[in-house]
């Protein structure tokens, strides 16, 4: 069998069992989750974790053939960009955050840009159209990686993603979904309607093969000229062609232009931990100021609902410093300082000192042992039942057994982006200029701040953990909560991921994030209990009850033995992710 024919028998074998999209009792949108046959949970001494198996497996492929990190969280980015193409793509944007071999952190900002016509997120009261299109940041971002860290050859670092848009691929279940919760735009746009219906003019179904020629010459042509083909070629040229030709705001300056800037970074220690984010356009300031709070309390001795108490308040203060008080970051240093952390913490009702946890922490099922009935629970893939733009986007990690790190976050925004594409390039353009401005007064050429937040964790200096999420507002309490399940109460990263999470409540109208409401996981597996439920009631958080998997976040991550240097890849049970190991090349 030639290495081609193996690796095509390897993708059928890691395509999901497929299920059907209708008689759900919850409307359109929502499917059920079928057995995986890709694992979610896996061991080696690199490898990578990421919400979909064929790019996970685009990843370890660069790892076993002797890449680095860097390769192999390149290869898993452009392949995400094919696989799971409603959530992120080359008109996106994407923050990526790297330790490498020498221990240096290295931020990368590749924000989509506001475009120098921008005006105004009024122009775009749907938050989708031509006018909210901004610069695509992913492509640049993506390049700068591999020209700066990645050892392969861009075209063997992209192959996988060309391989998996020319040959097509099964399409999976979730991203089914979210095809059918856009139908009316797919079927009113004829550039969309002949990459997403099939030959009958039907939405696909899950397991269907799906092609996308357009967009593979398009990755085609960016492995052989790199970001010029991208940024200053035709390419450009037809992005800016279309997008003024329909009233956007973006030109083919804008284009030119680009480029993906240096991220700062922000870190604390953490009972002995270093953590490490970058600040806007993420949110890394969110997880440093809610650690540097947390560290005030005993949280290894509290109930899990005294836990989860402190945890919410916490995140509503820091999510209300970063998102609406200061959405910039220009005074980031000010957020996390001990002035402003005594602040946060004369706000908090603490918890009676006099009940303590007592035995044993709970258990929660691991991926690795589910049974057949947790991976038919109801499962959010359209990204919308927390509100039309709650929790789209994704995250994926890599590490090497050379000390190589990298986390990323991609996103188009909102399901399918601003639901604009540039014929014949076969990627959606990303939503830039809706919903991230509409809180803050943008202006052209802004990068709008966002809430994805790569992490990575040190001790002692070398890697230890490395995660982030998807889930718009919901990403930084659920990495706050990964890293205290691990750090604080001793739960392995596979049962720190499937614990169930909580949340403070956004209200749009006033603009602020409440102490006193929460959103809680409350799903049939791994899920808070009702009496967790009334004994925050009870505390003075009111609770809104969630029963559907994936809606407070998805988190993908991995953590390092210091005493083996293997790593334990994890991808979030509630998704469609896998964590694929290697051995080395």
């Amino acid at each position: 069998m030639n290495k081609r024919s193996f690796i095509a028998t390897l993708l059928v074998s890691l395509v999901p069992l497929l299920c059907s999209c209708g008689g759900s009792d919850l409307g359109a949108g929502f499917v059920d989750l079928p057995h995986k046959t890709a694992p979610q949970v896996a061991q080696g001494v690199a490898g990578v974790s990421s919400a979909h198996p064929l790019a996970s497996l685009a990843g370890a492929e660069l790892l076993a053939s002797g890449g680095n990190a860097a390769d192999a969280a390149v290869a898993t980015g452009f392949a995400l960009a094919v696989v799971e193409n409603s959530m992120n793509g080359l008109g996106g944007r994407l923050q990526i955050l790297l330790r490498d071999v020498n221990g240096n952190m290295v931020g990368i900002d590749a924000q989509t840009q506001l475009g120098s016509g921008y005006k105004g997120p009024w122009l775009a009261p749907s938050f989708s159209g031509v006018e909210i299109v901004g610069v695509p940041g992913l492509v640049a971002g993506l390049l700068r990686l591999h020209d700066d860290h990645g050892s392969r050859p861009l075209a063997d670092v992209m192959a996988p993603a060309i391989r998996y848009a020319r040959d097509g691929y099964a399409i999976l279940p979730g991203e089914v979904t979210r095809h059918f919760r856009v139908e009316e735009s797919i079927r009113s746009d004829s550039t969309l309607a002949a990459i997403y219906l099939d030959e009958q003019q039907s939405i696909r179904a899950a397991g269907d093969l799906f092609q996308q020629e357009d967009l593979a010459n398009t990755l085609q042509r960016i492995a052989s000229g790199g970001a010029d083909v991208f940024y200053r070629g035709d390419i450009a040229k037809k992005i800016a062609d279309d997008l003024q030709s329909r009233g956007g705001s973006i030109t083919y300056e804008d284009l030119a232009s680009y480029n993906a800037k240096d991220a700062t970074t922000v870190s604390t220690y953490y009972r002995g931990y270093e953590i490490i984010g970058t600040i806007a356009p993420a949110n890394g300031t969110a997880i440093i100021a809610a650690l540097k709070v947390l560290s005030h309390f005993e949280m290894a001795k509290m109930t899990d609902v005294q836990w989860a108490s402190v945890i919410s308040q916490t995140m509503a203060q820091v999510m209300q410093a970063t998102v609406i008080d200061d959405p910039d970051d220009e005074n980031y240093q000010q957020t996390i300082s001990k002035a402003r952390v005594q602040e946060f913490l004369l706000e908090i009702e603490r918890p009676n000192p006099s009940v303590v946890r007592q035995g044993p922490r709970r258990k929660f099922t691991l991926p690795d042992s589910q049974s057949e009935a947790m991976h038919v629970g109801q499962v959010d893939f359209s990204g919308e039942a927390n509100g039309e733009f709650s929790h789209h986007t994704t995250h994926h990690v890599a590490a090497d057994q050379n000390g190589m790190v990298v986390t990323m976050t991609q996103t188009l925004g909102p399901n399918f982006g601003a639901k604009i594409m540039t014929p014949g390039l076969g990627f959606l353009h990303a939503q830039t200029g809706g919903m991230p401005t509409w809180l803050v007064d943008a202006q052209p050429g802004d990068r709008p701040r966002t809430n994805i937040a790569p992490i990575i964790i040190l001790k002692d200096g070398q890697p230890f953990m490395t995660l982030g999420a998807a889930g718009g507002f919901m990403i930084p309490p659920a990495i706050v909560q990964v890293i205290s399940r691990v750090i604080d109460q001793g739960y392995a990263l596979p049962e720190a991921v499937a614990a169930p999470r909580i949340a403070p409540k956004l209200n749009l109208f006033t603009a602020s994030f409440a102490m006193d409401e929460a959103t809680l996981e409350m799903t049939p597996i791994n899920g808070w209990s009702p009496e967790d439920a009334e004994a925050l009631e009870s505390v003075g958080i009111e609770v809104t009850s969630k029963t559907m998997y994936s809606l407070l976040a998805r988190v993908h991550a991995m953590i390092r033995d210091p005493d083996t240097g293997r790593w334990t890849g994890v991808a979030d049970p509630d998704w469609e992710g896998s964590a694929a190991m290697v051995e080395g090349p």
